[in-house]
């Protein structure tokens, strides 16, 4: 996600399609903007390329107006686990600032919202419905290549939180 031409939220990124731990990590769920359940992955990755149980989008709305734009959608990628968890989330993006609302149908142990900011953006955040703690992470925007960045890790006190990102103009 980009504002004014600028990365504001990235993935991890590929670095290796080497087997091993690296790899794993960058193809699971935390290595995304999107939320853990259980600390489980939403699909389920294995080897180096294959992928099993993948998560299905069962939801997509889009809406826009002079405010900003709403997206909405909804996955059953952890409805495999005993808890059978639907995972919901809503974007709402305005000139000042995004709004990323989550709801969790199911039962869970635990649960964490995980945004990655790009190397050397700052923004402002807020959550509400959950706690957020900054963590130090690594972003691979090339073959090969890591850059430092920082993830923030938003943990719901319940079945549904948002986390609010603003800017100015």
């Amino acid at each position: 996600m980009a504002i004014g031409g600028e990365r504001l939220l990235v993935n991890s990124g590929i670095s290796t399609y080497a087997l091993g731990a690296l790899r794993a990590w960058q193809r699971g769920t935390a290595a995304h903007n999107t939320v853990v359940v259980d600390g489980q992955d939403s699909s389920e990755t294995w080897a180096s390329f294959r992928v099993a149980r993948r998560a299905r989008v069962l939801a997509v709305t889009c809406e826009s107006n002079a405010t900003g734009v709403r997206l909405q959608a909804t996955h059953d990628g952890y409805r495999r686990l005993a808890g059978k968890v639907v995972h919901a989330r809503v974007w709402q993006l305005t000139a000042h600032g995004l709004s990323i609302e989550d709801r969790l149908d199911g039962g869970f142990r635990s649960a964490e919202a995980r945004f990655h900011v790009a190397p050397g953006r700052l923004v402002a955040w807020h959550a509400e419905g959950g706690t957020g703690q900054l963590q130090a992470g690594q972003w691979y925007p090339r073959f090969g290549g890591a850059e430092d960045n920082t993830v923030l890790v938003v943990r719901p006190s319940g079945r549904h939180w948002t986390t609010h990102f603003h800017w100015s103009e």
